[in-house]
């Protein structure tokens, strides 16, 4: 397939020339799906995915063909694409590994409003499919309020390191009931507030906002603990140890009082 050679050739790209490929017979699903979706939560390099019933092709290298039905209710036209619906996006993104597959529900399920559970619903429909037996775990660590990968990610390292679930998008107030800051994660009861941070917080108008709300939160009695992507991927134990040392702190300074509201 061939484009014009400015553009980048991303997920999206990809999925829409593999799509054209097989001539609009396939259905887009898996990352491919929720890619046009807004609810973008591939790895790096991940291949485009066709959904196709009774043939069998040869795929090229970056494009990984499921030999599978999806039902008509299990689909939807978007633009000039058919995808997989999101929750049954969700259902086959949901039997990948551990950690990519509560990437994908948390997107999936934050972007569209449904409920993880709704997935273990759908899954029904497949008793006994490949990997389905991974999806209650899955489900049980998914946390829809978690707005992106970047916020999935270093909440399960907290999980896997032996901590409480931390509250998800949590809303930080003054004494006097007004807004301060919404924080990615909070421990309240221990005025711990987690900040994971993505590349628009280096462009410099963010930044100066940030360093306001970190002064803000300071100035209310939180700790601040700012983590970015290579902290989460390199770095798992040092996080786990820094936000269980926070927890572990008895002592508190005095401060104006701050409340968080979920």
């Amino acid at each position: 397939m061939y484009g014009p050679a400015d553009l980048e050739p991303n997920l999206a790209l990809r999925s829409r020339a593999a799509y054209l490929w097989v001539g609009c017979r396939a259905v887009l699903g898996g990352y491919s799906a929720a890619e046009p979706l807004s609810a973008g939560c591939a790895p790096v390099d991940a291949p485009a995915e066709l959904m196709l019933a009774g043939a069998h092709l040869r795929a090229p290298s970056g494009v990984m063909v499921h030999q599978t039905k999806v039902a008509g209710e299990e689909h939807v036209e978007y633009g000039d694409l058919v995808l997989t619906t999101p929750v049954r996006t969700a259902y086959d993104l949901g039997r990948c590994p551990l950690d990519e597959a509560v990437v994908a529900v948390d997107a999936l399920s934050a972007r569209f409003g449904f409920e993880p559970k709704d997935v273990l619903s759908f899954a029904e429909r497949y008793t006994g499919a490949r990997d389905s037996l991974r999806l209650p775990g899955v489900i049980a660590l998914a946390e829809p309020r978690t707005e992106s990968p970047m916020g999935t990610r270093p909440r399960l390292v907290l999980l896997r390191g032996g901590l409480h679930p931390p509250c998800a998008q949590y809303t930080v107030v003054d004494q006097l009931g007004h807004f301060v800051a919404r924080v990615d994660f909070a421990y309240p009861d221990d005025l711990v507030a987690i900040e994971c941070e993505g590349s628009d917080h280096f462009i410099d108008q963010q930044v100066i906002r940030d360093g306001r709300r970190y002064t803000r939160l300071a100035d209310l009695g939180r700790r601040i603990y700012r983590y970015f992507a290579r902290d989460v991927y390199r770095h798992p134990v040092r996080i786990v140890s820094e936000i269980h040392r926070a927890l572990t702190v008895h002592h508190q300074t005095s401060s104006p009082s701050a409340l968080f509201l979920p």
